[in-house]
């Protein structure tokens, strides 16, 4: 665990003498986000191999851009964001025939208690 203490000075607004107030506050470790690098071999294992197929993986500095190859239609797009968006933390970027699903490098990591 984390400590941190802190003094605060304060003035009563009725007498107007200093009083100082010390404050103690522990974080617990699991109040800390943690966060876990992934790959684009660990995204290849999140989606399913139907899905990998029709797109482009490629790993950038901070993020995996995951690429169509052709047009996916509606119903292969909804689900392949469904993935990206609740599995994996990311996000659909639209730029016309550019348009790429982004997702970030680093992910937080499942909370066990």
């Amino acid at each position: 665990m984390e400590k941190t203490v802190k003094v605060l000075p304060l003035k009563c607004p009725h007498c107007g003498q200093e009083i100082s107030i010390i404050i103690d506050v522990k974080l617990h470790e699991s109040a800390k986000p943690e966060t876990v690098a992934i790959t684009a071999k660990d995204v290849e294992e999140v989606l399913p191999s139907q899905y990998v197929k029709l797109l482009t993986i490629k790993e950038h500095e901070s993020s995996i851009w995951l690429i169509p190859i052709s047009y996916l239609g509606k119903q292969k797009f909804k689900e392949i964001l469904g993935y990206v968006k609740e599995k994996l933390h990311g996000r659909y970027v639209s730029k016309g025939k550019q348009s790429y699903f982004e997702i970030p490098k680093l992910q937080p990591t499942a909370k066990t208690e």
